[in-house]
């Protein structure tokens, strides 16, 4: 690990002294401070694990078992995992085409996954990236409020001296459930103002600490469950009987593939923890992303086949789509799980708030520096030029077209970077208060939304069967094959094709099925 963490000793196009030259010339404004990279490899990861391991692995024991506990579910999840941290990878490719990034760079990067679909596919692209990356954190957002709920129900019992709080089966939250998860909300809010998602490294290890301990718990009682120790809410057939090869049917497989990609959504953080993370060099990069897929992977395999194992404790043999709901509310056990549940999903409210937050900040700018950057940067690429045209200058409309100019010396180009750096960095330059007021913006409505919504599997239905596969397969591979133009093997180039032929189809018809799940079916 120490290997990984010191800096390479390539050259920085623009290092410590070219920026103190820049200062004395008069290019910077000292009263503003350069943003600096600030993310260790363990701020990274844990930045990623928080967005992706979160209230989204209660509902994969009911996903395994739905379609195979210890045979195609396992293949599910895995091809899963196998496909995401590809597409992480091309999504860093294609970031660090528009920006070149040197090993042993400091300071803060400038891309966002919209800049790349901006780049890639003109102003459309832009605004859809902004869109769809907006409405991903709202409504993902709106799922973790749904979940934090159902985590405090025990504490609603205590707080509000209900006698019998037991869920039935048709449930419907009351208003003691919503008051109290919106209190827990009212304690997050604070969170969701601070600068940077590195500042949240601490509490991402508090949230992963209690995933763990949340495996623990559920691994033991299905231990328990399946040895007759334990004995749960019922019985039914004989211990282990839960545990299956092959869904019943394929409908069974299409319907919890949706769970299966949402547990994998954190596409739209990769680019800002790349920004964060100091000396990003390919071999830095790679450990980050293949030991968090691993970690968040593992996790998920325990999770997943030993929480579908505890059916045999539950009077029909099936467990919920949240697997916390199928245990005994009095489990000191089980009390325990879920408050560390609960303090886990409201640790990783942030990370859905603070990019929505930072999308908006940015689109009040005034400039795209991303664009004039890709082009004065790289010149001799006519793949690249051709798509990064003028027009990609006016996206906003205070940007003049001597702004982006093609033709520049090296000293004005040294200063429109160093004014990119202040400029892009949103999140460095506004205020405490501007920051608080967006986040209340975007996370109370998501909270007042999630008392409405009776259960969590229509958000993830809904969510992992439309917006997560656009923003998770589609706009990467697209954006990939355009921004790297020639410089894409044929190796490489037949994977995009064949993940955009494949998951374009599959998109329709899980959308469909989940439309029909949610509405039509009784």
């Amino acid at each position: 690990m120490s290997a990984l963490d010191a800096p390479s000793e390539s050259n920085s196009s623009l290092n410590n002294e070219d920026l103190s030259s820049a200062d004395s010339e008069g290019f910077a404004d000292e009263s503003v401070a350069l943003p600096m990279r600030n993310g260790n490899l363990w701020s990274a990861r844990f930045n990623i694990l928080c967005t992706m391991v979160g209230g989204g692995c209660l509902s994969l024991p009911f996903a395994f078992q739905k379609s195979g506990s210890i045979g195609c579910g396992i293949f599910m999840l895995l091809t899963t995992a196998v496909i995401t941290e590809y597409i992480f990878r091309i999504i860093i490719k294609s970031i660090r085409k528009l920006s070149p990034v040197n090993d042993n760079e400091t300071r803060m990067g400038t891309d966002t996954f919209e800049t790349m679909t901006g780049a890639a596919f003109g102003t459309p692209g832009l605004v859809f990236g902004k869109f769809l990356v907006f409405c991903m954190c709202m409504f993902a957002a709106v799922g973790y409020c749904v979940l934090l709920r159902d985590m405090l129900l025990p504490l609603t019992k205590i707080v509000f001296q209900q006698i019998n709080h037991e869920r039935p089966s048709d449930f419907t939250p009351s208003m003691e459930d919503n008051i109290l998860m919106l209190v827990a909300v009212l304690l997050v809010t604070p969170l969701c103002s601070l600068r940077t998602l590195s500042s949240l490294q601490h509490l991402g290890a508090a949230s992963m600490c209690s995933i763990l301990l949340l495996g623990g718990c559920i691994v033991l009682r299905s231990v328990e469950c399946n040895t007759g120790v334990y004995e749960g809410n019922g019985s039914y057939g004989q211990p282990w009987s839960t545990l299956n090869f092959f869904p019943h049917s394929w409908k069974d497989a299409l319907d919890v593939l949706p769970i299966f990609i949402s547990c994998y959504v954190c596409h739209y953080n990769i680019p800002i923890v790349h920004n964060e993370l100091k000396y990003p060099s390919p071999v830095r990069v790679s450990w980050w992303l293949r030991s968090s897929m691993i970690f968040a992977t593992g996790i998920y395999l325990i999770l997943g086949v030993a929480g579908s194992a505890y059916g045999h404790c539950t009077t029909t043999g099936k467990v919920h789509g949240n697997i916390l709901l199928d245990f005994d509310m009095n489990d000191p056990l089980l009390m325990l799980a879920r408050m560390c549940v609960a303090l886990t999903i409201s640790l990783a409210l942030p990370m859905l708030v603070i990019p929505a937050r930072d999308l908006l900040i940015r689109s009040s700018t005034s400039i795209t520096p991303t664009y004039c950057r890709a082009k004065t940067h790289q010149p001799q690429q006519q793949q690249l030029t051709s798509v990064l045209d003028e027009e990609a200058c006016l996206d906003e409309p205070l940007l003049a077209e001597s702004d982006c100019p093609t033709d520049m010396t090296p000293e004005t180009e040294a200063e429109i970077l160093l004014n990119d750096d202040r400029s892009d960095i949103s999140s460095h330059s506004s205020t405490l208060g501007t920051r608080a007021m967006l986040a209340i913006v975007i996370f109370w409505p998501s909270a007042l939304i999630a008392c409405c919504v009776q259960s969590i599997d229509i958000v993830w239905d809904l969510l992992g069967s439309s917006l997560s596969i656009v923003l998770s397969y589609l706009i990467p591979c697209g954006a990939y094959l355009i921004l790297m133009g020639t410089e894409v093997g044929n190796k490489e180039r037949y994977v995009a094709y064949a993940m955009i032929f494949v998951f374009t189809p599959l998109m329709f018809l899980s959308f469909f099925n989940a439309v029909y799940n949610t509405f039509f079916f009784a």
